[in-house]
């Protein structure tokens, strides 16, 4: 024991007679100091009470029986040097990695909240009540069968058993957290078989920071569960549990999946920018533009979530809830829009997809919307990547009647051969050579060459972020037939809009 208390050593091998005390006894002795260690005994002669006693309470790993032969021996002990640290590194019940496994994986990795890693916890709700009901047996078998269903949906992913009820694994992907969460609740939402027994299952996910599993693990693992627990009452299936200090991937991760929420809730809104014919006097068009005003965050502008859009795929989502409220709208107010334009921009990623066709066919057959009511813009960058795929997709949507408008012209450096290669009907001007008027020479002739060239095309012409009166007549005698921009009217909600039409043709 001396020798024990004062050297590193993982593996004792001991007989089981010997003076003052037995084999058993011995180990048993050792296994409560030194858990770690693995123990073997190595005897031909054994008081099989007290021997399996020390088995069954795990004192002993490991028993060979004498005689044995050398090379019996020794490929006796490298088996269960090798079983010893399996069962080390991993679960004895469930087979999965243990928690001290678990953090070492992680470090390996080197996943930081740069990388948009994070652990998500299952949080097993009424696993006592299981074993109340059912016997410790079976609540072993149940969580036996978790772990196996978590490492058939996760095969690559790292996980352990943090405590009896609860089990954690890695997520590097913050764009794909809320399904990745969602598939790790299908796990326990298929009740489990159990001797002949239907055991159901009910739990919550909390994602944690990556962060707090490299610092003060004990501290922080604590302090999650207990928030956890604080929000049962919600309701909630997948809670946020924010780390101590500020975390760059928690609130990045947190927003996405409050889009995602948002998205597939409808929860984002619809503002319209009214668009004015000056030369008789009439709103002839709008603009579709997205608003979310988030629960927690406030009003937040479009630059801090579109970007995230097109990074994890939400766009063709994004596109059929814009859809859904422009034409609902649309055809809630039929006289409003007889001759109103409904404007609606697409996003890079989308162009060339078939997709994009068939959610826009099924939407307008949906709610019944004239496709001629309809023109989706696209910016004149977002073309360059798929030019021919695009330009056939485009020539399809055109044939169904639906305006096709080319926005922020001017600022590419293929602008004029895009109004000859592209079926186009609207040239948005882009916003800087408005700004540039009677400033700056070249902006102001660069402005003249756009508007004679789409005139020459016979293109419509719609002229933005027209703010000063003088820029709306001028842009009016320019040729400019529709105009956009605060001198008339921000972008505004559904009911605002319809009254600013409302007011806008009683007035002079």
């Amino acid at each position: 024991m001396i020798i024990l208390e004062n050297n590193q050593i993982d593996v004792v091998i001991s007989d089981y007679r010997m003076p003052e005390v037995n084999g058993s006894e011995f180990l048993t002795q050792v296994h409560s100091l030194y858990p770690d260690i693995l123990n073997v005994m190595l005897s031909g002669q054994a008081d099989m009470e007290g021997f399996s006693k020390a088995l069954n309470d795990g004192s002993i790993s490991k028993f060979l029986c004498k005689p044995w032969k050398n090379d019996q021996l020794q490929s006796f002990m490298q088996d269960t040097i090798k079983e010893h640290e399996s069962k080390r590194n991993h679960d004895t019940l469930t087979l999965i990695p243990t928690l001290k496994m678990f953090k070492e994986q992680i470090k390996h990795l080197g996943l930081n909240e740069f990388n948009g890693a994070c652990v998500a916890l299952l949080n097993l709700q009424n696993f006592s009540a299981v074993n109340e009901t059912y016997s410790y047996k079976a609540g072993n078998k149940v969580l036996k069968v978790i772990a196996r269903r978590l490492s058939m949906m996760f095969p690559e992913h790292i996980m352990t058993r943090v405590e009896s009820d609860i089990f954690a694994i890695v997520f590097q992907n913050e764009g794909s957290l809320s399904k990745d969460a969602n598939a790790l609740l299908r796990v326990i939402s298929t009740p489990i078989g159990i001797d002949e027994k239907e055991i159901e299952i009910s739990g919550f996910v909390g994602i944690t920071s990556i962060n707090d599993w490299k610092t003060d693990l004990t501290a922080n693992l604590e302090r999650n569960i207990k928030y956890m627990h604080t929000l049962v009452d919600d309701k909630q299936e997948i809670v946020f549990c924010p780390p101590q200090q500020e975390d760059k991937w928690f609130n990045n991760a947190k927003l996405i999946s409050d889009l995602q929420s948002a998205i597939k809730n409808n929860e984002l809104s619809l503002h319209y920018q009214p668009q004015i014919d000056l030369s008789v006097n009439k709103v002839t068009g709008c603009e579709a533009l997205i608003r979310w005003i988030h629960p927690e965050l406030g009003f937040l502008t479009p630059d801090k979530f579109l970007p995230y859009i097109e990074r994890y795929n939400l766009a063709d989502d994004l596109l059929a809830m814009i859809l859904d409220q422009a034409f609902s709208y649309m055809s809630a107010e039929p006289a409003l829009f007889k001759d109103i334009t409904m404007s609606i921009n697409l996003f890079a990623s989308q162009l060339g997809n078939p997709k994009l066709t068939q959610i826009i066919i099924e939407k307008l057959a949906l709610y019944q919307i004239t496709a001629s009511s309809l023109e989706l813009e696209i910016t004149e960058t977002s073309v360059v990547k798929s030019f021919q795929e695009t330009r056939e997709q485009l020539i399809t949507l055109r044939s169904l009647g639906i305006k096709i408008a080319i926005d922020d012209f001017g600022t590419g450096h293929a602008s004029y051969e895009y109004l000859c290669e592209l079926p186009v009907d609207v040239v948005k001007i882009d916003g800087c050579f408005i700004k540039g008027m009677n400033t700056s020479l070249e902006k102001t002739t660069a402005l003249n060459n756009i508007i004679a060239t789409a005139t020459t095309l016979s293109l419509e012409i719609v002229a933005e972020f027209v703010e000063e009166e003088y820029q709306a007549t001028a842009l009016t005698q320019m040729g400019c037939n529709r105009l956009q921009g605060y001198w008339f009217s921000k972008a505004i909600n559904c009911n605002d809009f319809t009254g600013f039409v409302l007011l806008f043709s009683k007035t002079d």
